[in-house]
């Protein structure tokens, strides 16, 4: 209250309290250490489960996806025929599975369309939501109706193929929350790859989706079924954010090993990151680009200011400073410790800066432009490597790296070109 009294709507609103009249001090200390040591935060489950009440009626599109999405979760739990069946938490409820690795996947799935406050912007041609139904509650149920008999579906078939002679693999690899994101995020793929393929439509029944789908997971099963030692163990001892992707793109790659028309978008980018002869190609080439550029940048700088040149750039030689404190080892120079965003602020901060009297002289705008884009006319496309090169050099300079695909890697390449002196190429 004594916060509100501080506000514009102390004199026209009115707000709810509860108020104790005459309670002993001690009862007044003892509520407020249970309200603040004890006090106990709305579950994630929760908030997601909450979404269907909250947001059903919303006029927000995107809103009423999100209550979509926890709709057909809850849709997938119920019934006793579904193998999943009082398997999901719902609420603050506790079972197997949990709601947020289905709520994920869905998000990011083409089973619905991805939308803005007012309208859809993605997946109209491939969802399983009628985007052109004015009435958004016949939409949104015919489309929780659709999806989650689909996913129910599917999940049943992999379970009756697998559960006789494979159910420790099934449960360790599909019914688990680590293999959600997973399988539900493939059903989405196989929908959108059969409709392209024209072999699916976007009115098509869930007994021909299954039918359709059945190969696909078929190979799914022989994969997980005979999976190879080093791919067992790379699944199950991954953590982290990146265990999501890792789970669906192996799997994918094992059903299109099977099924060649499959390519699911993506999956070749993430393949060539998973080569480590192109991420050592790539760290050294990065490497090699950053020592020449500090290179270049520093004689740069010594031909543009001469004995003062250390002036021009003093809150960069403090942050090295800062830097040589916190490492170990002797007989440091502080440019030792500039980094490629240092290197970048020098580029930008001194652009266009020449040398008086000196009409002819190349600026740092005539070195360091670099073209990597078809759009070469803004300051910002001339300098565009330069931020591509710093999020590239995640790889080689962060502990948990970062892999690089191989028109990154092509892209470092024609960096490291034109940053060579002429007569070293």
């Amino acid at each position: 209250m004594y916060g509100y009294a501080g506000t514009k709507y102390k004199d026209t609103n009115t707000i709810p309290v509860v108020a104790f009249n005459g309670l002993p001090s001690d009862e007044q200390l003892k509520i407020f250490m249970d309200i603040n040591e004890h006090q106990k935060a709305v579950s994630p489950g929760l908030r997601l489960d909450l979404n269907e009440d909250l947001n059903w009626n919303s006029p927000r599109l995107d809103s009423r996806l999100k209550a979509l999405r926890s709709s057909i979760i809850k849709q997938l739990a119920s019934g006793n025929n579904s193998v999943l069946a009082r398997k999901i938490s719902i609420g603050e409820d506790t079972a197997k599975l949990t709601f947020k690795p289905f709520d994920t996947a869905l998000s990011q799935s083409s089973l619905l369309p991805k939308a803005t406050s007012k309208e859809f912007t993605k997946y109209t041609d491939v969802c399983l939501y009628n985007t052109k139904c004015v009435e958004h509650n016949k939409a949104m149920n015919e489309s929780q109706k659709r999806i989650s008999n689909l996913i129910k579906e599917c999940y049943a078939y992999v379970y009756y193929k697998m559960y006789e002679e494979h159910q420790e693999e099934y449960e360790k690899f599909i019914e688990c929350n680590r293999g959600t994101y997973a399988f539900v995020s493939l059903i989405s793929s196989f929908n959108e790859h059969l409709i392209k393929l024209g072999e699916l439509t976007q009115d098509s029944s869930t007994k021909e989706q299954i039918e359709k789908m059945s190969p696909y997971f078929d190979a799914l099963v022989n994969y997980i079924c005979e999976m190879p030692t080093e791919d067992k163990n790379q699944i199950l001892l991954i953590k982290g954010a990146g265990a999501d992707t890792l789970w669906l793109r192996k799997y994918q790659n094992a059903i299109r090993q099977q099924i060649y028309s499959y390519n699911p978008e993506g999956l070749d980018g993430w393949l060539e990151t998973q080569d480590k002869g192109l991420q050592e190609e790539g760290k050294k080439c990065g490497k090699e680009i950053e020592k020449l550029l500090k290179e270049r940048v520093l004689c740069k700088l010594e031909d543009l200011y001469g004995a003062t040149w250390e002036k021009q750039v003093k809150t960069i030689k403090g942050k090295c400073f800062l830097r040589m404190d916190d490492s170990e080892g002797d007989e440091q120079d502080w440019t030792d410790h500039m980094t490629l965003q240092d290197l970048k602020e020098i580029i930008d901060t001194k652009w266009s800066n020449k040398k008086e009297d000196d009409e002819t002289y190349i600026t740092f705008e005539d070195e360091f432009s670099i073209q990597v884009t078809d759009s070469f006319r803004t300051k910002a496309d001339k300098q565009k490597w330069l931020n591509d090169l710093i999020l590239f050099s995640k790889s080689w300079t962060t502990t948990k790296g970062r892999a690089l695909t191989q028109a990154e890697v092509n892209e470092m390449k024609s960096i490291l070109q034109s940053l060579m002196p002429i007569e070293e190429l």
